[in-house]
Parts: structure tokens; C-alpha cells; sequence
């Protein structure tokens, strides 16, 4: 799988490139720093795959741009909590938070890869601040690492019709219609504390 990485930082460039690495099945990686050539070397290296750092470019312009010009190119964002309803609202397949390990890194990309819908990985949601049960906060948490109503129900050991139960709770409490803005609205409210 060719993959492209779009960040500004070499350092930062080279440790996704470590990870993706280390887990391997990622192919010709290549790094693009500036915001102007992510689309030209994303159709010169045939890209099936494009992880972009939210501060290259604007973020939003650049993942419409991305988006536009390749609808089918699976686009993983990297930045602080802030920014995942950036990736969402631009057309982002996930958005993993920038300080996770390399293995949660590595294995968040894999979950976009699976396809399971907007993926978010490295964010919680504090307790007091969703109103959340904590049978309702481990199955946001489950959704938001992509898994699907069957994989959580085996997780934690309930009947799926108990995960969808509580995914109704939590989309009615965070105010949200659907799993993507959960995890966003979730992310909102870990960056508030």
C-alpha cells in the first residue's frame, strides 16, 4: 500500500514512518513537508493512503482539497483534540490525537484501513463533564476506537442490543446523531479540562 505522509517536521515525518514501519504491510512510504505538493505527490505515488498533520496547510482547505481530488483515498489526521471535528467536517477517515504511542498510532491507521466509519484513537471523555454512565463511557470509548456494535458487545461482555442501548443514552446526552460526532463531541469535551 503506497502511503504518503504530509507534516511539516522531518523528526515528526520519519517517527510515523517508524511506526507504520514497525507494524509493516504500509509499502513505499513518502514524505511531503509543504502543504502545495501533498496533491501532485499523492497522484504521482498513487497513494491508497495519506497521513496528514492538521497543521500543514490550514488543515481545512488542505483535507477538502485532498478530499476532492481523491474521494476514494483513505486520509488519516494527526493533531492535538482540538482538531478532530476539523478532520471530520473536511472529509478525514480518522483523526488519531498526536501524543499516542506509535503502537496505538499504528494500530488507529489500521482501524481507518478496516473501514468502520470516522475513527478517532488517543481521546477519553472525563466522567463528570459528558454526565455519562461508565457502562456508557467504555462503549463511547469502543466507538470511538471503531469498533462495531458486535465487537463491543464481546469487549464487555453485554448483548449487542445493551451497546446499542447506551449508544442511544450517549448520542441523546452529547447531543449528537450519530457515532462520528459522539467521538468528536467527545474529544470536545477531554480538551475543555
Amino acid at each position: 500500500m503506497q502511503t504518503l505522509i504530509g507534516v511539516e517536521s522531518p523528526l515528526f515525518a520519519r517517527g510515523i514512518a517508524s511506526a507504520l514501519s514497525e507494524v509493516g504491510g504500509f509499502g513505499a512510504i513518502v514524505t511531503v513537508r509543504e502543504p502545495e505538493h501533498v496533491v501532485p505527490s499523492i497522484r504521482a505515488c498513487r497513494a491508497q493512503l495519506a497521513i496528514l498533520d492538521v497543521g500543514i496547510g490550514g488543515a481545512g482547505p488542505l483535507l477538502q482539497r485532498v478530499r476532492f481530488a481523491f474521494p476514494k483515498l483513505m486520509i488519516v489526521t494527526i493533531g492535538t483534540r482540538d482538531w478532530a471535528h476539523v478532520a471530520l467536517e473536511n472529509g478525514a477517515n480518522g483523526f488519531v490525537v498526536r501524543d499516542a504511542e506509535a503502537r496505538v498510532f499504528a494500530e488507529g491507521v489500521r482501524r481507518v484501513l478496516g473501514g468502520t466509519g470516522f475513527t478517532v484513537v488517543g481521546a477519553t471523555v472525563p466522567a463528570d463533564q459528558a454526565r455519562l454512565t461508565a457502562r456508557e463511557r467504555q462503549v463511547l470509548a469502543g466507538a470511538g476506537r471503531g469498533l462495531t456494535n458486535a465487537q463491543i458487545a464481546l469487549e464487555l461482555r453485554v448483548s449487542v442490543q445493551t451497546v446499542k442501548f447506551h449508544l442511544g443514552n450517549v448520542f441523546r446526552k452529547l447531543g449528537v446523531a450519530n457515532r462520528a460526532q459522539a467521538a468528536v463531541a467527545a474529544i470536545r469535551l477531554a480538551s475543555i479540562i
